[in-house]
């Protein structure tokens, strides 16, 4: 009875030891799609690394041989989806947020021999995924997050990152900050030391709007943008007493199988001055080869209600067609003063081009147009492809947001994944509660001071910054 009793004793112990290495080998396996994607080089990785970390504690897959038939011990480490509401794990390899591994192992019956014939198999399983711990406002993808001087920034409800490694966050001396916390891939300089919670070596934070990446944007030639062109996409400029008023016209604009609807191509730039007025409706603006530059006057959409907005998407004018210009260049904007008021479209027919997301109201996956919830994107064709040039804020590649006092309000996602963004000026970004400013660059520079908030972009269906963490969920 106690060799039976220590051999019953032997085969707990094996459970034990096996839920341990199912454990280390799930969390190993991804923080690999964590730091390496949920493509498939990240899948690989957490499947190899999975494989291996559950090896060195002394359960790897067995195989006989002679005959290559399992043995005793089989080790599976599967790449899946783990969805939060439901505490369900689905196998995929379409975005991966987790690992799922198992270990199976037959056991020796030794003295059990004389009252079965029949050995016990040790079964564990654990998984571990990729979690959203908290929000964040600003996001540097590839750049430092710099904040420059004497600056005020409150965003007491979200946190300011950057996924770059070495030093991701920077602070000048003076700065006034109320923000929930810096997260850094990297470290965070000395400087911001004391002006708010510090996370270092964290593991990226999570790019929200990266479908935009390897979205086809329409190719505009030079006779989409010709005010006698029969579309008559170009914007009408009329002088008022004040000054000019600007009003783009909308058209339909049909390109292969796709149509895209409520649509404008500004091929030219607009700079507004005091008294100078551009008047939008809702839809989406390509400004191709062609900058948006506000240093006095008004910026609005009248006609947008709660649920309708509009896109400024700044991307290039290509060659053929009579276009004459010399190089493919890319559109760029500039708030440094006058009243700025635009909001993301939360639903609608600007642009019938969609994507799956989580639904940032109901967390619930849904099929969405890509633009919702977005209200200024810089073509990611654009910006420098080297490394060395990140951080250095340098036309025509940095873009400037927002102007002066209250008066610039800029509700939804800003998504500049290769450019230079200066938050700029003296004054808030938004103010209410009802706002949204969810911004994504390659850097991130604040010059000036700043109200960040993150509370209406639910209601604007804006997908924002998730600051994530690695946990075993079973």
């Amino acid at each position: 009875m106690a060799a039976l009793a220590t051999q019953g004793g032997v085969w707990f112990a094996a459970r034990r030891n096996a839920q341990t290495a199912a454990d280390l080998a799930a969390y190993a396996g991804v923080a690999q799609l964590a730091w390496q994607g949920s493509g498939s080089t990240g899948q690989t990785a957490a499947s190899s690394v999975g494989a291996s970390v559950a090896a060195t504690s002394s359960f790897a897959t067995e195989r006989d041989p002679q005959t290559g038939a399992p043995g005793r011990t089989t080790v599976r480490v599967t790449p899946g989806v783990w969805a939060a509401n439901t505490s369900t794990f689905t196998a995929s390899t379409a975005s991966p947020n987790a690992v799922e591994v198992t270990i199976d192992q037959t056991q020796r019956l030794g003295l059990a021999a004389l009252i079965s014939s029949t050995a016990p198999v040790v079964r564990v399983r654990a998984i571990a995924a990729i979690t959203n711990s908290s929000d964040a406002c600003i996001l540097s993808l590839t750049g430092q997050t710099t904040i420059t001087g004497n600056n005020t920034i409150g965003a007491p409800n979200c946190s300011i990152n950057s996924n770059r490694q070495g030093t991701s966050i920077d602070c000048g001396t003076s700065a006034q900050i109320d923000i929930l916390a810096f997260r850094a891939v990297g470290e965070v300089a000395s400087q911001c030391d004391g002006l708010a919670p510090i996370s270092e070596r964290q593991i990226p934070a999570s790019d929200p709007y990266a479908h935009l990446k390897g979205v086809t944007l329409p190719t505009f030639q030079n006779n989409d943008c010709q005010n006698t062109n029969t579309n008559g996409n170009q914007p009408i400029r009329s002088t008022t007493s004040t000054g000019s008023l600007w009003q783009p016209r909308p058209y339909n604009y049909n390109s292969g199988n796709i149509a895209y609807t409520t649509l404008t191509a500004v091929c030219d730039d607009i700079s507004l001055q005091s008294g100078d007025e551009l008047r939008l409706v809702p839809g989406t603006y390509f400004f191709a080869d062609a900058s948006l530059s506000v240093h006095g006057g008004t910026v609005h959409c009248p006609t947008c209600t709660s649920t309708t907005g509009v896109t400024l998407v700044f991307t290039q004018l290509t060659h053929g067609n009579g276009n004459n210009r010399s190089s493919n260049r890319f559109g760029n904007i500039s708030i440094t003063g006058g009243t700025v008021t635009l909001q993301s479209p939360t639903a609608g027919p600007w642009y019938n081009q969609t994507y799956t997301r989580i639904d940032p109201v109901t967390g619930n996956q849904e099929t969405t147009s890509i633009f919702d919830g977005i209200v200024i994107y810089r073509d990611a064709r654009a910006g420098p492809n080297n490394a060395k040039q990140l951080d250095t804020m340098n036309a025509p590649n940095t873009a400037q947001i927002p102007g002066n006092s209250d008066a610039v309000n800029i509700n939804g996602g800003v998504y500049l994944p290769t450019s230079q963004l200066f938050i700029g000026g003296t004054a808030a970004v938004g103010s209410t509660q009802d706002d949204c400013q969810s911004m994504v660059a390659a850097t991130i520079q604040f010059t000036g001071n700043s109200d960040l908030s993150l509370a209406g972009c639910a209601a604007r269906g804006t997908s924002v910054v998730r600051n994530r963490v690695l946990r075993l969920v079973r």
